[in-house]
C-alpha cells in the first residue's frame, strides 16, 4: 500500500509541476540581466527591443546534460543569433565570469555568449531542474519552454516560427 500512496503522491507532484509549466506559457517574462564572460551585460528587455525573440538557456557547470547540450546551443546561436537574442545563464551562485570563460574554452564554445547571474530568473519559472530553456517573443510573452535536454530540431522549429 505504501508504494501505491507514494506513486499517487508522485503523480500529484508531477501534475502540479505540469500545471505550473502550462500556466507560464503565454505569460509575460520577468526582466533580468546577466553578466557575460566577456564582461558585457545581457538584459532581457533590452535584447527584446532589438531582436524578434530571445532564447534563454539556464545551465550549470556540474550538470552533464548542460555540458553536453551547450555546443548545440552554440550552433543555434550561430544560425539564429542575428534575428534572435540568446541569454545563456548559469544558475550557480558561485560561478564568476572567469569560471564561465574556462568552461567555454573546455567545451570549445567560441561564439556563444554565456554568463552568470541567472539563478533568480530561473527560480521565477519554478522548474524542478536544468537544463531549462525558454523562448520569449518580442512582446515579452513566453512562447515555448522545455525542461531537460531537447533535440536541436524541436527548438529550431520554434525559432523558425519567430523568424
Amino acid at each position: 500500500m505504501a508504494g501505491k500512496k507514494g506513486g499517487a503522491d508522485g503523480m500529484k507532484k508531477w501534475a502540479g509541476l505540469l500545471l505550473a509549466f502550462l500556466l507560464l506559457l503565454g505569460d509575460r517574462a520577468e526582466d533580468f540581466s546577466i553578466v557575460n564572460s566577456d564582461g558585457t551585460v545581457s538584459t532581457l528587455s533590452l535584447m527584446l527591443a532589438q531582436k524578434k525573440a530571445v532564447y534563454v538557456y539556464f545551465w550549470a557547470s556540474w550538470c552533464d546534460m548542460s555540458r553536453e547540450e551547450l555546443p548545440v546551443v552554440q550552433a543555434m546561436y550561430d544560425q539564429y543569433g542575428e534575428d534572435c537574442g540568446f541569454i545563456v545563464a548559469s544558475v550557480e551562485a558561485e560561478n564568476n565570469v572567469s569560471t564561465v570563460e574556462a568552461l567555454k574554452q573546455t567545451l570549445g564554445l567560441t561564439t556563444l555568449p554565456m554568463g552568470t547571474g541567472g539563478l533568480y530568473a530561473f527560480l521565477a519559472y519554478e522548474q524542478p531542474g536544468i537544463p531549462f530553456s525558454v523562448l520569449i517573443d518580442a512582446d515579452g510573452t513566453v512562447r515555448a519552454m522545455h525542461l531537460g535536454v531537447a533535440t536541436a530540431e524541436g527548438r529550431l522549429d520554434a525559432l523558425d516560427d519567430i523568424r
